[in-house]
């Protein structure tokens, strides 16, 4: 086979695998009315979470009046508490199910919301920074519950053919959450020129749009468990499940893969900790304009739902390792060109 004839035929096969990844989609019509719900609630809470995140070190030193290291402090120790819960919101929502645990959720940001636009608006409040950071951590635990629902309700209330597509439409949906959040940011900073606590009032909005999709068109007796034999015969409960799990080497050995990235994963923290105040104070201090910070804020989810689609053609001609290390490398060189001049 000549060189142009072999190009011609990769051209072919990653266009035929292309096409392939969004027919694989035409399964979800199998999946429960609550799997579609929950996509719904997947979208609007977190492109507010994304809105509230890439403002969040901006909020809490310019209108609350935090230090920058406090500021970081804060945002760090909110986004690892998120982290932490995840290991332990697993199991209490398997044992409430995908509609209280969804409320529940969903009740802890919300409350917390309110308590942080009102310090926003009323920076004035006594001890407004110790009432913002505290409202911060049960917000994290209600982050963490939606997290575990989002997966959780995309296997029970998925086919087991439809669940890879299910898994694939979730993590899309999530990035497109992102895109929007960021412009969102733009429209309500630049483009409206309002406060930023604006910003955050989007994740009020959120919290009640969230609440009237869950109560009304969730159920837990929709679930699409059937034929899931592990499932089935696995009828321990979740504590149960996770002390299981901790004794497993295959659970350690993938915490160390984490812990050996970490550095990297560093990166994306500058994301939401450094760039909003770069933007401000190094950019837009010397154009004397307020920047597109929410669009350059979404790039990485942008980037990340382009890949979904232009990377699968490659994704299965590497090796899975050679790929994390090499996409590792990019990430940790990436921050390098912040500090040209």
């Amino acid at each position: 086979m000549s060189e142009s004839n072999r190009q011609t035929a990769g051209q072919a096969s990653a266009m035929d695998m292309i096409v392939q990844y969004f027919k694989d989609f035409g399964i979800l019509k199998r999946n429960a009315r609550s799997y579609w719900s929950i996509q719904v609630v997947n979208f609007i809470d977190l492109t507010a979470y994304f809105a509230m995140i890439a403002v969040l070190t901006l909020f809490l030193t310019e209108n609350i009046g935090m230090t920058d290291e406090i500021s970081g402090y804060t945002v760090g120790s909110f986004t690892a508490i998120i982290t932490i819960a995840l290991l332990f919101t697993g199991f209490w929502t398997d044992m409430l199910g995908i509609r209280k645990a969804a409320l529940l959720g969903m009740s802890l940001q919300g409350i917390s919301r309110i308590g942080i636009v009102y310090c926003g608006f009323f920076p004035e409040t006594p001890y407004a920074g110790w009432i913002v950071a505290g409202l911060l951590l049960p917000t994290a635990f209600g982050a963490a519950m939606t997290q575990t629902v989002y997966q959780a309700a995309n296997k029970r209330f998925s086919t087991l053919e439809s669940r890879g597509a299910s898994f694939n439409l979730w993590y899309l949906i999530m990035n497109l959450g992102g895109v929007a959040g960021g412009l969102l940011i733009d429209l309500i900073r630049k483009d409206l020129n309002l406060d930023i606590t604006w910003i955050l009032s989007l994740a009020v909005i959120a919290w009640l749009l969230s609440l009237v999709v869950i109560m009304g068109f969730i159920s837990d007796e929709e679930a699409l468990d059937q034929g899931d034999e592990e499932e089935e015969m696995d009828q321990r409960s979740g504590w149960e499940r996770f002390k299981d799990l901790v004794k497993q080497s295959t659970f350690w050995r993938f915490i160390a893969l984490m812990c050996s990235v970490l550095g990297v994963r560093a990166v994306y923290s500058y994301l939401y900790l450094l760039l909003p105040l770069y933007w401000v104070r190094v950019i837009e201090e010397v154009t004397g304009q307020k920047t597109d910070m929410g669009f350059l804020q979404a790039l990485n989810p942008i980037l990340i739902v382009a890949g979904l689609i232009l990377m699968i053609p490659l994704s299965n001609k590497f090796n899975v390792f050679k790929m994390l290390v090499f996409g590792a490398l990019i990430s940790a060189l990436s921050l390098l060109f912040l500090v040209v001049p």
